[in-house]
């Protein structure tokens, strides 16, 4: 059996889930929610969508409403990990009731625009019932995004 280390992270106990070469993922099962914080400042697509495969595992196996993701540590933007996460990854945990999505950005004002541009374009190749059903919002702390 794996011992359960626990994480302080802004003043609430998380369980680490899995550690990754690029990630950790933390659980608050508690409270519904999935915490994934990047840990390079680029993650190639195979390993972004390797990561997230054992994220919908450990989704499916819980009961999850709110899916927190930390890129402050991203120095790369790449738009077809942003699109496969945007379109296709984020319509598969809806049904399994991830609907809150928080996500955290790099300070650099250049990553910030670029996502504020792709996500207009994405957002017009979105299904109108995953528009409709997520609640997406940015956030500048992990404790933000559990409270917001």
């Amino acid at each position: 059996m794996k011992e359960t280390t626990f994480v302080k992270l802004t003043n609430t106990d998380w369980v680490t889930a899995f550690e990754a070469k690029h990630a950790s993922v933390y659980t608050l099962a508690e409270s519904g929610f999935i915490l994934c914080v990047l840990q390079k400042e680029y993650i190639p697509i195979v390993a972004f969508k390797e990561l997230f495969e054992k994220i919908t595992e450990l989704i499916s196996a819980g009961k999850y409403h709110r899916f927190i993701f930390d890129k402050r540590k991203l120095s790369a933007f790449h738009q077809p990990s942003m699109e496969w996460y945007y379109l296709e990854w984020k319509a598969s945990v809806l049904p399994m009731g991830i609907k809150e999505h928080r996500k955290l950005l790099p300070e650099a004002n250049w990553f910030r625009k670029t996502v504020e541009i792709a996500k207009i374009g994405l957002e017009k190749r979105m299904p109108e019932e995953l528009r409709n059903g997520l609640d997406i919002q940015y956030c500048e702390s992990i404790e933000e995004a559990t409270t917001s």
